[in-house]
């Protein structure tokens, strides 16, 4: 857990899953939305995190 004010620092496994759902589109994940607001990835980001077996990317 990093300090107070601190940043957390992604392992490789999990750093590579939220940059491969990134590079996709909100349609190739089941999205109808073409927009690219910023809850729209991190819902999809958290439940695939969660799924893949990162569940403190799920929060």
């Amino acid at each position: 857990m990093p300090a107070m004010g601190g940043h957390a620092r992604l392992a490789a496994p999990t750093a590579g899953l939220v940059a491969g759902l990134t590079c996709r589109r909100p349609a190739d994940l089941g999205h109808v939305a073409e927009l690219r607001t910023s809850d729209l990835p991190w819902a999809h980001a958290g439940r695939e995190a969660e799924a893949a077996g990162y569940p403190r990317l799920a929060t």
